[in-house]
């Protein structure tokens, strides 16, 4: 099982040309600015899964105009 700081380097190696990726409230939240693959996203979310986190919201964010993608952790 990875450790949120191992999630949050292999999705930053994913995204690291389209966007950034940041720990926020025990998750990790995700903004692409462009596209972004099934393949990519496949990548993405089973990195998360193996860090304990599932996919929370997926959104347009106004402000940065990028694509949002937020994991939380898994409640018990």
């Amino acid at each position: 099982m990875y450790s949120i700081r191992d999630v949050q380097d292999i999705i930053s190696h994913i995204v690291s040309t389209k966007g950034h990726v940041g720990v926020r409230d025990g998750g990790i939240e995700i903004h692409i600015h462009g596209g972004l693959s099934g393949q990519e996203f496949r990548e993405i979310e089973n990195t998360a899964w193996k860090g304990g986190l599932v996919l929370d919201r997926i959104y347009y964010h106004r402000n940065s105009d990028s694509l949002a993608i937020r994991f939380r952790k898994l409640r018990e």
